[in-house]
């Protein structure tokens, strides 16, 4: 399935690029997470994401991570996800998405768990855009009272940008909801609901964003199916700063900080997690 979703987006891709020209970057990500209050004591973050358009109607994004994470009492973990996104910009003012990611991780429950992203998105450049995702992931291996677990979400969302670029700088401030359906319960319900906001601001070469979310989530997909929380628990609410600065028209870097709050399987307490990242990203 894996390599039949990987030929058919390349193809539409490789038949756009015989016609049209094509940009092709690439970003490269590392950083570390802190658990407080939690079986988990640490863990690391690495990867590699790639991004190629072909003239103005189509492209293809994807992305390969390692996390690790070490466990205070019980063996540690390692996992690969591997992500697939194609656009198609094809109709005026519109995209369309289409998305896959796998997981392979040490965690028996959701190894070789699979979600499939669609989107649609209306926008009008520099001024607004709304639309949404539905997502679907299944988790075969996962046992409760029975075996397989389903995950259906939908996250609507809107944004409006304002302000002039060129003198005093723009900024862009949106707005989601996550309405995520489990099909067992994994111990902490069925049915999760929040809401997320968030405000970029854009001048010259710096760009500056903050977002904040409250509610619950477990097994959230976010970024179009890009991030994916698979292990069991329950998220409660968090927040991430982020600073970007383009050296050139080529290169940016880019520094992130975010917390969550979280409720573990069988415990009662509120652990919280802190993750830092830096990013290094690349046109050619």
């Amino acid at each position: 399935m894996l390599k039949k979703i990987m030929l058919f987006l390349m193809l539409i891709v490789t038949i756009s690029e015989a016609v049209e020209k094509y940009r092709f970057d690439t970003v490269l990500y590392s950083g570390g997470i802190q658990y407080e209050n939690s079986i988990r004591d640490s863990g690391i973050m690495t990867g590699i994401y790639f991004y190629i358009g072909a003239g103005l109607e189509h492209s293809l994004e994807g992305e390969l991570d390692y996390t690790y994470i070490k466990y205070l009492n019980q063996p540690d973990l390692n996992q690969y996800d591997i992500s697939f996104l194609y656009t198609n910009y094809s109709l005026i003012n519109r995209k369309f998405r289409l998305g896959y990611h796998r997981i392979f991780t040490d965690d028996k429950n959701t190894d070789m768990g699979s979600i499939f992203t669609f989107g649609y998105e209306y926008y009008v450049p520099y001024r607004y855009a709304y639309g949404f995702d539905l997502n679907y992931s299944f988790y075969p291996e996962y046992t409760t009272d029975k075996k397989g677990l389903s995950v259906f979400q939908i996250t609507p969302n809107l944004s409006y940008s304002f302000g002039d670029y060129y003198s005093y700088g723009s900024f862009t401030t949106g707005i989601k909801g996550y309405i995520i359906k489990l099909s067992n319960n994994t111990g902490f319900g069925k049915d999760f609901y929040s809401i997320e906001g968030d405000l970029k601001y854009f001048y010259r070469n710096v760009v500056l964003g903050f977002s904040i979310w409250d509610g619950e989530q477990s097994f959230a997909v976010k970024k179009h199916g890009f991030i994916v929380y698979n292990l069991s628990e329950k998220y409660i609410g968090g927040y991430s700063l982020f600073f970007r600065y383009l050296l050139n028209n080529r290169t940016s870097f880019t520094g992130r900080y975010g917390e969550t709050d979280f409720k573990e399987s069988g415990s009662i307490y509120k652990s919280k997690g802190k993750i830092f990242l830096i990013t290094v990203g690349t046109t050619f």
